[in-house]
């Protein structure tokens, strides 16, 4: 017993604990971990040399102990490192170190650690006898934390400095993220906006508004289009006005994660639009009023605005002004002069006032105008360019010398528009007038009106009439506006006048009035009025004015006991003309033919043109039907007489339908139109370049045997 027999061996193959081993240490440098031990009774520090660099030291300059190790901890880390390891010696407990702190390392500053371990062993006290852990170098972490909170923070006071309120959700609607000011316009409390209810959210915000319905439908409208982006207006019942703008939110790879949202409170601009509408309505009444020339132009010249006078002066509508500058419309040396005077009311920023003699492009008028520049600035003083108002002074320069001796009178022409001018007494006595009044009364002076009244001037009717307005002004004590003629001896000219009370120290002394020529106006109606009833190729009435005369025509046989011929022509052979020698070639033939038929013509006789080679002839008082024998045949010679153009000779002939009125059968004007239709084609059939009857007797009885044919079908 106890005899020693021998040794007894166990090998045991560690080939697999060896390689996981050496993995370990390799994912460990990889990861650039240390792993030390440490000796709490010793306090020395034990830990893999190679590893060493990951943390920039060598075994040399290593800390080999606890209290060296604390050494290199920023200071400002170093009481919370202290309070955890401290945390972890204590017996009993089960929490070990795990810390981040600054580090320093001999040569380069501090680089940021990240230190995990506890106590291992205990002896039987409790104490601490043996720990174990590891650090992790996180420098490169911590640079990317401080950047990513930098960019952070820059994001965070970039919403919240902004004055839109700011909403972000996920792709279904769930709020992510929101400024103040986003609480602040909608008015959400922040215990509602912390407590991510979502559907109480939207229905806070939904009864704040006009029409909550549109708001929601815009809402899933987007959340159903996730790539769409929208913007609109929403209404408050309390009258505010927001702005509403919407995105996706994408991320790098351009996935679509969400939406943002932008609230703009627009309601002060939004008043501010109406009230500056209302205030740019009134302002172009009035200066659309202004018998002056008004514009606007930039800083650069191009026109923003002008008055009808100032259109009258270019030739151009305001519509195609906008935008050009003076040299679009006057010669470039007139154009220079305008640009240099814009140029130094500007660098002066003052008023400037000046005379320059102008040619309207519109009527060929030069005038005489006083015109007054001023710098035209915002609220904000910004510079919008230069308002120029002119005053035509044409007329008031030429009669300043004839009227210095009746300085009173003289304020109150030259203090007005530049039309005709006259103040009456309260018996309708001239007290002053201008040139242009004496002028339009045929008198070379405004001294030879002096002390007259109208029945001096006028004839007795038209007095008797100016004279009634007059006494109208005085006792309603209001301004009156009226069109009325002035006639002299060399004609008649129609004018636009204006009457108004004249007040002194309280009480009317008389009328002062001013007048207009309107007889461009009055002759423009005209005009209107004739191509309305008359053929723009030939002069000749036209259908309406056709129906209007044989209207008449019937209505004078009525009374008169007479007949009238309606004659319908048409043209024989004007289409081949047209076609073979132009269009141009075929409206000379009309006008020529048009002309020598309505000479063939009484005076009393109306021939209208229907269009194309269609006309109508209305032959009127005749006595019998045989009467207009004659009358037919010159009327076909007219139309065949011979044209000439560009060395052709041309003729045509014409076929010609009549009928006559009254019938036995009542019949209309349309219906007696048709009648000569028909008869020009039966014209037409028997060969042309000939008049043809229309025969009652035959139409009545070929109507009857239509209506037995019918009352037949019928039974």
């Amino acid at each position: 017993m106890g005899e020693i027999m021998g040794v007894l061996g166990v090998y045991d193959d560690i080939t697999e604990y060896k390689r996981q081993e050496r993995r370990a240490a390799l994912a460990m440098d990889a990861a650039k971990i240390l792993v030390w031990e440490i000796d709490f009774a010793s306090g020395k520090l034990d830990y893999e040399g190679s590893a060493l660099a990951n943390l920039g030291l060598d075994a040399s300059e290593a800390p080999d102990t606890l209290e060296s190790w604390l050494a290199r901890v920023h200071p400002d880390d170093r009481p919370r490192f202290m309070a955890q390891v401290e945390q972890a010696l204590l017996p009993g407990t089960e929490r070990g170190l795990d810390c981040e702190y600054r580090f320093q390392r001999p040569h380069d500053g501090y680089v940021w650690l990240h230190n995990v371990g506890r106590v291992t062993h205990r002896d039987a006290a409790d104490r601490p006898l043996l720990g174990a852990g590891y650090s992790v170098n996180i420098d490169a972490r911590k640079r990317a934390e401080a950047e990513l909170h930098h960019s952070n923070s820059l994001l965070v006071a970039a919403l919240e400095s902004t004055a839109d309120g700011i909403l972000v959700v996920e792709a279904h609607g769930k709020v992510i993220s929101f400024n103040h000011r986003f609480l602040e316009l909608w008015r959400i409390p922040r215990l509602l906006a912390e407590s991510a209810d979502d559907a109480k959210l939207l229905g806070f915000v939904q009864k704040q508004l006009v029409n909550p319905a549109e708001f929601l439908a815009k809402v899933e409208a987007l959340y159903r289009s996730p790539e769409e982006s929208s913007w609109d207006e929403l209404h408050f019942l309390d009258g505010r006005v927001f702005e509403r703008y919407s995105i996706p939110q994408r991320l790098r790879d351009g996935r679509i994660v969400g939406r943002v949202w932008s609230f703009r409170d627009v309601t002060a601009r939004k008043l501010a639009e109406r009230e500056l509408e209302a205030e740019r309505t009134h302002l172009r009444t009035l200066v659309n009023t202004i018998p002056d020339l008004i514009w606007l132009k930039d800083t650069e010249g191009a026109y923003l605005a002008c008055n009808p006078e100032f259109e009258r002066f270019f030739g151009a509508s305001e519509r195609d002004i906008l935008g050009k500058t003076d040299y679009d419309f006057v010669p470039r040396e007139l154009a220079d002069s305008f640009h240099r005077n814009d140029l130094k009311v500007m660098a002066d920023d003052k008023p400037s006032r000046n005379e320059e003699w102008i040619t309207y492009a519109g009527d060929g008028r030069r005038v005489l105008l006083e015109t007054t520049k001023t710098p035209m600035r915002m609220a904000d003083g910004r510079l919008i360019g230069v308002l120029g108002i002119a005053h035509d002074i044409t007329e008031i320069r030429q009669a300043e010398q004839a009227l210095k001796a009746r300085e009173q009178y003289q304020r109150a022409l030259l203090d007005n528009f530049p039309f005709m001018v006259w103040l009456k007494d309260k018996d309708s006595n001239y007290l002053a007038v201008n040139q242009v009044f004496a002028k339009a009364c045929g008198c070379a002076s405004p001294d030879d009106l002096l002390g007259k009244s109208d029945l001096d001037v006028w004839p007795r009717e038209l007095a008797e009439g100016y004279r009634a307005d007059d006494r109208a002004v005085l006792d309603s004590g209001k301004p009156k506006t009226l069109e009325e003629p002035i006639v002299t001896d060399g004609g008649s000219t129609w004018i636009e006048t204006y009457k108004s009370p004249v007040m002194l120290d309280g009480k009317i002394i008389g009328t002062v009035g001013f007048a207009r020529d309107i007889s461009e106006r009055r002759n423009y109606q005209q005009q209107l009025e004739r191509i309305a009833h008359y053929d723009s190729l030939t002069g000749l009435p036209n259908r309406v004015l056709l129906a209007d005369r044989l209207q008449q025509a019937m209505l004078q046989v009525q009374r008169h006991n007479r007949i009238i011929a309606v004659g319908y022509i048409d043209l024989d052979g004007f289409k081949a003309i047209n076609d073979q020698y132009g269009h141009d070639t075929g409206d000379q033939l009309l006008i020529s033919l048009a002309g020598h038929m309505r000479h063939a013509l009484r005076e009393s006789d109306t021939l209208a043109r229907l269009g194309g080679d269609e006309f109508v002839a209305i032959f009127r008082d005749l006595t019998d039907v045989e009467s207009t024998a004659p009358m037919l045949t010159r009327l076909l010679a007219a139309a065949s007489e011979m044209f000439h153009k560009d060395g052709h000779a041309l003729r045509v002939s014409a076929s010609l339908g009549v009928t006559y009125y009254p019938q036995a059968e009542g019949v209309g004007a349309d219906q007696l139109l048709r009648q000569a239709d028909q008869a020009m084609y039966q014209a037409k059939l028997a060969g042309k370049n000939r008049y043809h009857i229309f025969d009652i007797e035959q139409d009545r009885s070929v109507r009857g045997h239509h209506e037995s044919l019918e009352r037949i079908n019928r039974r």
